[in-house]
């Protein structure tokens, strides 16, 4: 996973936050049953319809050293690509910032299809990207109101499941193993310019991360991946709910 993801939840978490001190404005249309795309393609997601998740809770209780050696790096390398292989996920995702609450989210994709149930100043905002059709909707369902926009690929957040290996572009060093709620994660560290230091926890079974810290001009944030679930997602999770008003 790209570090891009954590620098992009951090501006749309701003973005959401001056919407939703002043939101107005603009055209309004009804909203169409499904506004999400369905095509599927082999590129790279709190709803009751979605099934039910497998609890995990990010509590290290191990730790094992292992050799920074080529060896290591090849085992790494084979790790990183087990996560080409998920389809379906849905996940909770849990941030916290030096000196800030932590901010918690839901996050759905499958394939180009993907939403972000998040929480900001007691009120829960989904974001539903359609990368085939170019449109970012925001969701509010408290106004039962929802705005569109151009999606600018670059705001994309990357998957988790999705280019794993361009971990190793970075020459990650191995530091040891770690097992989270009974999950064997490699932990790597690596140094990535205009970013910081990254250490990540990688869950050996998937290939993909449980944990991540970035740490940066003598703060760390640090995300936590829990209550993973492979489960196929359908389609009506990226849908937005009929009769709500559109505005853009």
């Amino acid at each position: 996973m790209k570090t891009r993801f954590l620098l992009v939840l951090v501006c749309l978490l701003v973005s959401l936050s001056l919407l939703l001190t002043a939101c107005g404005g603009g055209s309004t249309q009804p909203s169409p049953s499904t506004s999400a795309a369905t095509t599927k393609t082999t590129a790279p997601p709190t709803s009751t319809a979605a099934t039910p998740s497998t609890q995990t809770t990010t509590t290290a209780v191990t730790t094992t050293a292992v050799t920074t050696t080529t060896g290591a790096n090849n085992s790494l390398i084979d790790i990183l690509g087990l996560g080409e292989n998920i389809n379906s996920i849905k996940f909770d995702l849990s941030m916290t910032m030096t000196g800030q609450d932590p901010i918690t989210m839901t996050i759905w994709q499958k394939q180009q299809k993907m939403r972000e149930d998040v929480t900001v100043t007691g009120m829960t905002v989904s974001i539903i990207f359609d990368v085939p059709e170019n449109t970012m909707y925001t969701y509010m369902p408290e106004q039962n109101m929802a705005t569109k926009a151009a999606l600018d690929i670059s705001m994309l957040p990357d998957s988790p499941i999705q280019d794993t290996r361009s971990i190793m572009d970075y020459n990650p060093l191995v530091t040891g193993t770690e097992t989270i709620d009974g999950k064997v994660c490699t932990v790597v560290e690596y140094n990535e310019n205009n970013v910081g230091n990254i250490k990540m926890w990688i869950w050996e079974a998937k290939g993909l991360p449980l944990k991540m810290e970035l740490t940066s001009g003598g703060e760390k944030t640090t995300i936590e991946y829990t209550n993973i679930d492979f489960s196929d997602i359908p389609d009506s999770i990226f849908e937005l709910p009929d009769g709500v008003t559109i505005i853009g």
